[in-house]
């Protein structure tokens, strides 16, 4: 099982299960250079789906809300449906959305917080891989409080669990990172830290471990 989540489903009964993690891709790790913090040109990221229950609306509403600061919205869609959905919105210009990328790693070059906005009342990650991408490059993630995506992010250390459910607390943090470079700095340590428990040789040396057990 790739989390924790995943392992804890009750209907796997009483089975033996060995919890291996995603790997982060090679060309990922590859390229991750650390990002840096510069004082107004805050960015924040999130990789989403045009589904309603990954918060896209929600990243609208923090965008339009925190005028100030850069929001890029990365989906997974193609462009005339994204072109569709936009054209019902009412987006301030500190806002860009994009449809889906064959290469998003100039997005993670680009961006000093990460955002995941799902909604564990109606979907639950098994694992967010998203999430563990942002940290190779030194990016903090805010992430909802349940599911497989949880587990990367340690509370104040690399980043915080605040459920779509609490818009208030959620732009307060946001703008905290983006004024207080002392404490955003102090998180991207801590997201290049945790991103070196899901290399690549951690996994194989997972894999071999319980081949060989």
């Amino acid at each position: 099982m790739v989390s924790g989540f995943l392992a804890g489903n009750p209907k796997l009964g009483g089975r033996s299960i060995s919890l291996i993690p995603n790997a982060v891709n090679s060309r990922i790790s590859e390229q991750a250079n650390p990002v840096d913090w510069f004082p107004g040109n805050f960015t924040v990221l999130m990789l989403a789906s045009l589904r309603p229950y990954k918060g896209t609306q929600e990243f609208v509403n923090l965008a339009n809300r925190l005028s100030n600061i850069h929001f890029m919205l990365v989906l997974s869609d193609p462009a005339e449906e994204v072109e569709k959905w936009q054209g019902t919105l009412d987006v301030g210009p500190n806002i860009e959305i994009f449809p889906v990328q064959e290469d998003v790693i100039s997005f993670y070059q680009r961006s000093q917080l990460l955002l995941n906005l799902a909604h564990p009342d109606k979907w639950l990650e098994t694992f967010g891989m998203t999430v563990l991408e942002g940290f190779c490059f030194g990016i903090p993630a805010i992430v909802p409080t349940q599911g497989g995506v949880a587990e990367l992010v340690e509370e104040d250390l690399n980043g915080y669990k605040i459920d779509y459910t609490d818009p208030d607390l959620m732009a307060n943090k946001v703008l905290e990172l983006a004024q207080n470079q002392f404490l955003w700095e102090r998180l991207s340590r801590g997201a290049l830290i945790k991103s070196k428990e899901y290399s690549l040789p951690e996994f194989e040396r997972k894999v071999l471990e319980i081949l060989t057990a």
